[in-house]
């Protein structure tokens, strides 16, 4: 690859026909090869290889993703190295080379998310202490104005956690009215 003119030699043929390209279809130029970088990689991508040309950092790596040719996304890492520069300094000759890393990627990103809501459950949560006295028949909870079913149901589903109830005073009385009308021995 040439950074000044922006000629390419030997672009990465598999990596561009993995993603549908034909043959005819591959860059042939580095204009051609960043239309193909997402906009939200596209900068940052630059800046780097920019600072390893400049010689900012020792090494060319880049996580980027490249367009399919049916539109879609995919993520590919690119590494490269100069090497030759003329009597000035300036790049003359650089080899790289790209890979696919999408299933690392998509794994990483399902990661993020389920981390995402394993803190989420843990900030609605927060810590279940003690013994709360929950009634079988209309699941009150002293004073809950009908939080505990949500708490219940969410608790339930995110956990091991099982619930006892027992009845509170005034569902005893209505469902075993005999029970409670006697009085205690």
């Amino acid at each position: 690859n040439n950074w000044v003119t922006g000629e390419t030699h030997d672009t990465n043929r598999r990596l561009f026909t993995r993603q549908g390209y034909t043959a005819e279809e591959l860059p042939r130029s580095l204009k051609e090869v960043f239309a193909r970088i997402h906009p939200e990689d596209l900068d940052r991508s630059l800046k780097i290889i920019s600072q390893y040309f400049a010689g900012e950092i020792p090494v060319y790596y880049s996580e980027m993703r490249i367009q399919a040719k049916d539109g879609t996304w995919c993520w590919i890492a690119s590494a490269g190295k100069v090497l030759a520069r003329d009597e000035n300094g300036n790049l003359t000759r650089f080899v790289g080379m790209s890979y696919d890393i999408h299933a690392r990627k998509l794994a990483e990103q399902e990661r993020e998310e389920a981390i995402q809501k394993l803190l989420t459950a843990l900030a609605e949560i927060k810590t279940l202490r003690g013994i709360v006295p929950i009634c079988a028949s209309c699941k009150k909870v002293r004073d809950d104005q009908g939080y505990w079913n949500q708490v219940e149901a969410y608790v339930s589903k995110h956990s091991e956690i099982q619930f006892t109830h027992g009845l509170c005073p005034e569902c005893l009385k209505a469902l075993y009215p005999d029970f409670t009308d006697k009085p205690p021995r």
